[in-house]
Parts: structure tokens; sequence; C-alpha cells
């Protein structure tokens, strides 16, 4: 059975010349304009997963190093000494 049968299809409206764009990249890549656009989205959401996840690190290591500050955990010594 065709994969093809059973995926989601929806319609893009493209800007203008950015078909042609899709066309020559698809083609120098030796994929279907369809395959080309996929493998964009996919990478676009894969991006904004792995920033998602760098940000969500960032906040933690704030907060444990406000924990940290706020217990002083280095036994009162001033860092401007």
């Amino acid at each position: 059975m065709n994969s093809t049968a059973h995926a989601d299809k929806f319609v893009v409206r493209l800007p203008e010349g950015m078909r042609d764009a899709v066309a020559e990249r698809a083609a120098e890549a030796f994929i279907s304009m369809n395959s080309f656009v996929v493998q964009s989205v996919a990478e676009k959401l894969d991006r904004e997963q792995r920033a998602k996840r760098a940000v969500d690190a960032l906040e933690y290591t704030a907060e444990i190093l406000g924990t940290i500050r706020d217990n002083d955990e280095f036994g009162g010594v001033d860092s401007n000494d």
C-alpha cells in the first residue's frame, strides 16, 4: 500500500518566486519538491524544539544559581573581595 494514501494533505500558497526556488533546491538535492518542503518543515520544528530545550536548561541553571546564592552555599564569602 502506498504510504502517501494515508498522508495528511493541504494546499500551501507560496509567495511569488518561492515555488521556483523550492523546485531548484529540490532538483539540486535529487528529491521531489514535496520531500524538500517536508524536510524543511521538519528541520524548522526540530530547531524550535532544540531552542526550547536550551532555554529550559538556561532557566534551570539560573534557578540553581539563584538558590545557591540565596542559601549562601559558599560560606558567606563575598565574591567582590
